[in-house]
């Protein structure tokens, strides 16, 4: 679930499931992402300006415009599944997920550039610290850290086995 200001909640996740409440959570409705048939693993919902990104499985990215109540599919630069997203202090935008992989947009999904990593070992989450690196965690104790809003990472690893889930 994600908040996305005055009282308008999102909530996401397997098969397509999207649900839309604008009154803090009381009542919910079912939204529709990209098509009725869309059955994607929905990974992220992340406010960037006045829109809406979203990352799912199979490469699928969305921008919306209009609070979510319409997507428009954004092409990939990449067909395995994204796990994550973050709007980083200087405008860009991470997508993130399977096998290592980065993108960094500047112009909200128009353009991507991919940002080498050194590794294939999957990322789950990111957060911009307030000293502002920007942090992405993942499987098998991997962690990169940014201090450039994500144009390059430096690769650390934790314990062996010991993997991350979320950074908070």
């Amino acid at each position: 679930v994600v908040s996305v200001g005055g009282g308008h909640f999102i909530a996401y996740g397997a098969f397509g499931l999207y649900f839309d409440s604008q009154d803090a959570g009381k009542t919910w409705t079912r939204g529709m992402v990209l098509a009725e048939d869309f059955d994607r693993h929905i990974s992220q919902v992340i406010p960037v300006g006045t829109s809406l990104l979203l990352v799912a499985e199979s490469g699928t990215l969305a921008r919306s415009d209009d609070g979510g109540a319409t997507w428009t599919a954004i092409t990939s630069p990449y067909q395995g599944s994204f796990f994550g997203a973050l709007a980083a202090r200087d405008g860009s935008v991470l997508v993130f997920g399977m096998r290592g992989n980065v993108y960094r947009t500047l112009d909200l999904g128009a353009t991507w550039t991919k940002v080498e990593t050194g590794t294939t070992t999957s990322l789950m989450s990111g957060r911009q610290l307030a000293d502002g690196r920007v942090m992405l965690v993942g499987n098998a104790g991997l962690i990169l850290e940014s201090a450039d809003n994500g144009q390059t990472f430096v690769l650390h690893w934790s314990k062996p086995g010991k993997g991350f889930a979320a950074l908070v």
